[in-house]
């Protein structure tokens, strides 16, 4: 395909038309992150979406707010995306505004606009629904929340530019944040009791449990955290994923082979502990599809499958 593009075309026109359509992936990439990252709930919230468009780096700030714009107003009805709307209006706003200087302004300029507009209006809702105090306390907590996530963010992106080590604790924090991240945003691609989350917690953590015992210690229990956040009716779930990733980590030095079928063993446990056989033959399938990938993956994928 390549020689004939560059024979029909020319070299330049080839490599721009490459180019172009690399960029139109990337850019079809950021929105369908952000579209996923603002249908995620986390304790019945939908923060990330806003967390994201106030973190990304400029070059991707078109493509997550029209993706975060577009998974708000796709929520039924349309009124309760309205302060969600606002917001990632009032951080398209600000970076527009600051454009390619934003770094002048403050980093986080966007997301703290962003999230000020978020309790406004949530709070005005609130007011107007009859929600009364509760409901104030409430849309305060998730403007928190979303300024909170997307200083965490704003770190894990910036983690290669700014040079810091694998070691620090802000980086430390801002990778295992950003897998949390990843799990929620992913949880609404599911049928059943299948979910994309899932499968994808018990892959992240079990590349990260390859890499130490710490690290899949760490990876698990996030995993968990995230999977329960988004519901709590998956805990056996993350205790499962938890519990897989301690005993691959345990077993990494017996190679990976082994480390995934000491996985997939142990979060058999989660699956014991589901509401009923058919969750826990679904979560168990998952974790045995996973470690199956995991044990199959080329190794210098395996980096790929995790943040952490």
């Amino acid at each position: 395909m390549t020689a004939f593009l560059t024979g029909a075309l020319g070299e330049d026109a080839a490599r721009r038309l490459r180019a172009g359509a690399s960029s139109a992936a990337v850019w079809l990439g950021a929105l369908a992150a952000a579209f996923l990252a603002a249908r995620g709930t986390a304790l019945g919230l939908h923060p990330l979406g806003v967390a994201l468009a106030g973190a990304v780096p400029a070059s991707f700030a078109l493509p997550v707010c029209v993706g975060a714009a577009l998974g708000y107003a796709s929520f039924p009805p349309l009124a309760s995306g309205a302060p969600y709307l606002a917001s990632i209006l009032a951080v398209a706003a600000v970076r527009a505004v600051c454009g390619p200087r934003r770094r002048r302004v403050t980093p986080l300029a966007p997301a703290a606009l962003g999230s000020a507009c978020l309790a406004l209006c949530a709070s005005g809702m609130a007011v107007v629904t009859g929600a009364g105090a509760s409901g104030v306390l409430l849309a305060v907590s998730e403007s928190l929340m979303a300024l909170g996530a997307s200083f965490l963010l704003a770190v894990f992106f910036s983690l290669r530019s700014r040079g810091i080590s694998d070691g620090d604790s802000e980086a430390s924090a801002a990778r295992l944040f950003a897998l949390a991240a990843a799990v929620v945003a992913l949880m609404p691609l599911s049928a059943g009791a299948a979910s994309a989350g899932i499968l994808f917690a018990s892959a992240a953590s079990l590349a990260a449990a390859l890499r130490g015992e710490g690290t899949g210690a760490a990876a698990g229990a996030v995993c968990a955290a995230a999977l329960a956040a988004s519901d709590a009716t998956l805990l056996y779930a993350g205790v499962g994923i938890a519990l897989g990733a301690v005993a691959a980590g345990l077993c990494r030095d017996a190679g990976r082979g082994v480390s995934c079928a000491a996985f997939a063993l142990a979060s058999l446990a989660g699956a014991a502990v589901a509401p009923g056989p058919a969750e826990g033959f679904v979560f168990a399938a998952q974790a045995v599809l996973a470690a199956l990938s995991v044990s199959l993956l080329p190794r210098r994928f395996l980096r790929a499958l995790t943040p952490v």
